[in-house]
């Protein structure tokens, strides 16, 4: 029989792992209204159980390859400056 793991023996359990995800965050990842944490495995009583071969597939599949450009923190080489802003700075 396989164990079955509560949400917070879970995200202990995906940190180990090299995840970097709060139990806080797990949390609401699994709020009925957001509903995008990793698939229950059963219940007990009112608590959601998970099998940890599919909390880490879930895990995994929320890796991505690359940071999107919206992500890239830009340097000041980067942003531009108009002419009479550098004159005003001296």
């Amino acid at each position: 029989m396989k164990k079955r793991y509560a949400r917070a023996e879970l995200g202990a359990e995906l940190r180990a792992r090299g995840f970097p995800i709060s139990i806080s965050k797990l949390n609401k990842l699994c709020a009925p209204s957001v509903n995008q944490g990793p698939p229950t495995s059963g219940w007990w009583g009112p608590r959601p159980l998970y099998d940890l071969d599919a909390g880490i597939a879930w895990a995994e599949a929320l890796l991505r390859p690359k940071r999107s450009a919206l992500q890239i923190p830009r340097s000041n080489q980067d942003t531009p400056t108009s002419r009479s802003a550098m004159e005003a700075a001296e």
